[in-house]
């Protein structure tokens, strides 16, 4: 659990580090399950430092990383963050970073949605070697929204707004969160966050929670960003595919009681009607009145989706 002082840190700030989180030992069987899963994804399409690759652990090439959903260390902390009121978005994942640095961005598409991500790396990584940066306090209002209109003002064409307007992800003032593969960064899914200095095979892992949306925006708001989670098919990603492998965190073969629910949330979150819908101007939403529209069909959500550019990025 977080002190208060780490708390207090968290919630004005947007994130906080939790050194040591893992032992020596954990971080053994870490990289040793990462191995496995690099594997079951090579057989499809080997990694070649071309290409970023992401993988998805299951219950028999990581059951270490599988079980962190549910790990105290996790779980507890994410409800003290959020009064109990979350639910894990998926298993845990990692993704084989090729890029140098990452644009500035946050998690999610309307700032209705909550939530924090645990992220950590399996080499270590400093300011200038792609740790993660962020900008302290802007998962909050007034300026969570003032760097979207940046960027919707920009239309997300060609260089980065945010980059092109402030001279470049080095230059913007902004906390580096350098960590050893012990380390834990826990952020505010809202959070502005880049990195910078980074090397081909950077090796990010993460642990998701959402906040139980309470109120029609913060249910549209969710709603729409696990539907833009969900992926249409895998067939970028065959090595995560749940039919070739049914083991996976969603099948629940150890009937978790408290995974159930959250899948069962996740459901019930996807099917909800709330008497507004998101408009999308790129990489964000805005959640507009229109009951008629509350209920979309398949197709508006597939063709809404389909005009969105991957945003989780880091």
């Amino acid at each position: 659990m977080l002190t208060q002082e780490q708390l207090n840190h968290y919630q004005t700030f947007g994130f906080v580090i939790l050194r040591n989180l893992f032992t020596p030992e954990e971080i053994e069987t870490l990289q040793a399950e990462f191995d496995r899963a690099a594997e079951r994804a090579a057989k499809f399409v080997p990694f070649d430092g071309t290409q970023r690759q992401s993988v998805y652990f299951n219950g028999q090439d990581g059951p270490f990383f599988v079980s962190l959903t549910e790990d105290p260390r996790f779980v507890d902390v994410a409800e003290q963050m959020y009064d109990d009121e979350v639910f894990a978005t998926g298993p845990a994942s990692c993704t084989r970073f090729i890029n140098p640095g990452t644009k500035w961005h946050p998690d999610t598409i309307n700032c209705n949605q909550s939530g924090v991500g645990f992220v950590f790396f399996l080499q270590p990584v400093r300011a200038d070697h792609g740790a993660l940066r962020v900008l302290p306090g802007s998962h909050r209002n007034p300026w969570h929204d003032e760097l979207r209109e940046i960027r919707i003002k920009q239309k997300l064409g060609g260089e980065h707004p945010i980059r092109k307007a402030l001279g470049g992800i080095e230059n913007v003032p902004s906390f580096a969160c350098g960590a050893d593969p012990c380390d834990v960064v826990a952020f505010e899914v809202r959070l502005w966050h880049a990195s910078w200095g980074g090397f081909k095979d950077r090796r990010l892992c993460r642990v998701s929670f959402y906040n139980g949306p309470k109120t029609p925006e913060e249910m549209e708001a969710t709603r729409w960003q696990l539907l833009g989670n969900q992926p249409k098919n895998y067939t970028g990603t065959p090595w995560d595919d749940p039919a070739l492998f049914p083991d996976g965190w969603r099948a629940n073969p150890g009937g978790h009681p408290k995974r159930q629910r959250w899948i069962d949330q996740m459901r019930d979150i996807r099917e909800a009607t709330t008497g507004l819908r998101m408009e999308m101007t790129g990489m964000d939403g805005t959640l507009v009145p229109e009951a008629g529209q509350a209920t979309y069909s398949r197709n508006q959500i597939e063709e809404a989706l389909a005009d969105l550019p991957v945003y989780g990025e880091r």
